[in-house]
């Protein structure tokens, strides 16, 4: 039974190798065809089944990624009153030559608010978030009478279909200082100490 069970093991990890690959290729033609440049293509595998991936395309402060279904078949329509968030989750994973592919900038569009973000991102105190985040993008920023906040989010945790937050991070004014903060949901922040 040990024998069987390590085989299977290694047959399993061996296929989820092969399905790495063949969304890292997906990225990659996507990158080409689209003339982006130098770029760093890497794939996530994704809940519920081993053919959903997440494709992300990493370019000079600039995120291109997808969520894939390397199997080939498309999902069952979702419509956007679905009830459940495991619906919604499902239906946003589309075939390869299918996928949606949404594009990002790592500070955000506006020049502005993507110079204060890149400032508050090299902050020391934002250390810990530098080294945690893979694919760090700015969420946004809030522009409030008692301070500032520039909040950040990984894109390794962009779930399709879940609203709720998930792991934003960021730095909040508090007079001339910046405070590492913790998102806990809408307007509400808890400071790092």
């Amino acid at each position: 039974p040990a024998v069987v069970a390590l085989a299977a093991l290694a047959g399993y990890v061996g296929f989820q190798a092969m399905l790495k690959e063949r969304a890292i290729e997906a990225g990659q033609v996507h990158a080409r065809t689209h003339g982006l440049g130098d770029v760093t293509v890497n794939a996530l595998p994704q809940a519920f089944s081993p053919f959903r991936w997440m494709v992300i395309i990493k370019g000079t402060e600039r995120y291109w990624y997808a969520h894939i279904n390397v199997l080939h078949h498309e999902p069952p329509p979702v419509s956007e009153q679905a009830s459940g968030w495991l619906a919604r989750y499902s239906g946003a994973f589309q075939s390869i030559d299918r996928a949606v592919w949404q594009q990002v900038r790592q500070f955000g569009a506006d020049e502005a608010e993507a110079a204060l973000s890149r400032r508050i991102f090299h902050e020391p105190r934002f250390g810990f978030y530098r080294w945690f985040a893979s694919h760090p993008v700015l969420y946004r920023v809030e522009r409030q009478q008692g301070g500032d906040c520039v909040w950040f989010q990984d894109l390794r945790f962009h779930f399709p279909g879940l609203d709720r937050p998930t792991f934003r991070y960021g730095m909040c004014q508090n007079g001339s200082e910046w405070l590492p903060v913790r998102w806990a949901g809408e307007g509400v922040r808890k400071i790092i100490e």
